[in-house]
């Protein structure tokens, strides 16, 4: 009878080291993967494990410190150099918005013919749709009108007009051979071009000085493989007309509207790897939200900010899984719709909601970036650590 017993207790523990073991080894894994140079709030720490501590040792004017971590407050896990603030608080986006992002060159939006004295013709080129042309025969191209003048000083001497492309985030030199079009007598290159890549997205935050960041994601060129390099552009107010609902293999879509599209609302000056990123021209009223870091991040319930109607609104959401970067990435989180309102409107995540704020547990953690293609409920997120500038 006592070995049954001593059996026993001996197995209860063993079950319950066991069971601790692997319910410490996620907040242990997380520490163990940060990179220096981290920003971070007291709150974010607090919610990485009970059984992990930390101790800060700031360094006077130098902005960041030295962060350990320890397990069970005994056992060294990870120092890094990182700076802890009280808090980081924003305006709570969700709301649409129509960019107009002005690329720092033309973009090639197809390859056309040229209509000549021997027929419709397709001039030889180097182009493809897609590229970004930066420069034609030495001169540089910003506007369309650059490319029209260039192309007004191609003299009949010449047999070939050299450019200098972006494409696939390569500089590339290439050769075309222009035509003269029968109508106008000018040499044309073959190929239509613009100078904006426009759309809809959704606002992710608004700093209090109106600095803002939307998208989670770059606005690219038109093939999708080029960050656009971006000379400005401006923000206008949207409005939703209606929504395509998300099907397995077609990703739907929130059909809206540029408002009085002759009078911005804000300007925008950065497009980067997570997100499109300008300020708006007048205060946002809206309540304001803490940052919360990727460290406190669980799969778990959360909710998804987003405009589906005439303003924002909370919709429940599941968040599947969090990955433990320790670089930025843009699918930090894979995330499910499960809110049955928004699943009846949309069928879950569609185009345009690119940007949609995520929080759990009251705290602002991410922005909703892809949807799968084959399950439209379902979408990744890109953790706010990385996004927030």
């Amino acid at each position: 009878m006592a070995f049954r017993r001593f059996y026993f207790v001996a197995s209860v523990l063993v079950f319950a080291l066991i069971a601790g073991y692997y319910a410490i080894l996620p907040g242990v894994r997380a520490v163990q993967s940060l990179p220096d140079n981290l920003i971070l709030t007291k709150s974010d720490l607090s919610g990485v494990s009970r059984a992990v501590s930390y101790a800060y040792d700031a360094q006077e004017g130098a902005g960041a410190g030295k962060l350990s971590f320890r397990l069970f407050g005994l056992f060294p896990i990870k120092s890094i150099t990182a700076r802890v603030e009280s808090k980081r608080e924003v305006i709570l986006g969700g709301m649409p918005i129509g960019i107009s992002v002005k690329a720092d060159g033309v973009m090639v939006t197809e390859i056309a013919q040229v209509a000549s004295v021997v027929g419709k013709v397709r001039p030889k080129t180097g182009v493809e749709a897609g590229d970004i042309i930066t420069e034609l025969n030495g001169k540089r191209i910003v506007y369309i009108d650059d490319l029209n003048e260039a192309m007004a000083d191609y003299g009949k001497g010449e047999k070939q007009a050299e450019l200098r492309v972006l494409r696939g985030g390569k500089e590339k030199r290439v050769v075309s051979y222009p035509v003269i079009e029968e109508f106008t007598e000018r040499y044309k290159l073959g190929f239509e071009v613009k100078e904006y890549a426009e759309g809809i997205g959704t606002v992710s935050y608004i700093k209090p000085d109106g600095e803002f960041g939307s998208l989670g994601h770059p606005i690219n060129s038109t093939d999708g493989t080029v960050l656009i390099p971006c000379r400005g552009g401006n923000v206008y107010e949207c409005r939703i007309i209606g929504c395509n609902r998300g099907l397995k293999g077609n990703p739907g879509e929130v059909r809206g509207i540029f408002v009085n599209p002759g009078k911005a609302i804000g300007q925008i000056h950065t497009n980067l790897r997570f997100g499109v990123y300008g300020k708006m021209d007048k205060k946002i009223d809206g309540g304001a939200v803490e940052i919360g870091s990727r460290l406190s991040v669980r799969p778990g319930k959360a909710l998804m900010i987003t405009t589906v109607k005439d303003a924002p609104e909370a919709f429940e959401i599941e968040i599947i899984k969090a990955m433990p970067q320790s670089a930025p990435g843009e699918k930090g989180m894979i995330i499910r719709v499960t809110d049955k309102r928004l699943l009846g409107l949309t069928g879950g995540i569609v185009q345009g909601m690119s940007g949609s704020p995520v929080l759990q547990d009251g705290k602002l953690v991410g922005a909703v970036t892809h949807v799968f293609l084959n399950d439209p409920t379902k979408g990744y997120a890109v953790y706010m650590d990385w996004m927030y500038v």
